[in-house]
């Protein structure tokens, strides 16, 4: 499967690329970050729902590794909790949006 560029983010001001890599299945992941590449992998072959709440669990994977010392991180079920619960508070609360990007 062909790997396509969706965009580039900014997250504490690292530059990641956002890639959709079928492959990634493979390895048992439907989402993965490479901090030194700064790459984060996505499974297209999920719901749009999916894909982004896998989108913000990585995203939240590279912030506890970027501000965090190994000692304080989150682990992965913490990630995944605190992942899955604001992209839901997001989904229900639109009106965030206006606030969130002024």
């Amino acid at each position: 499967m062909k790997v396509k560029k969706l965009l580039t983010i900014d997250i504490l001001g690292y530059q990641f690329n956002i890639v959709e890599d079928g492959e990634i299945v493979r390895r048992g992941k439907e989402g993965e970050c490479d901090m030194e590449k700064e790459l984060i992998t996505i499974n297209p072959n999920q719901s749009r729902r999916g894909i982004a709440d896998t989108l913000l669990h990585e995203i939240l994977h590279v912030i506890n590794g970027t501000g965090l010392d190994a000692e304080n991180q989150l682990n992965e079920m913490q990630v995944t909790y605190f992942g899955t619960v604001l992209a839901e508070v997001l989904r229900r609360n639109p009106q965030l949006q206006k606030i969130l990007t002024e």
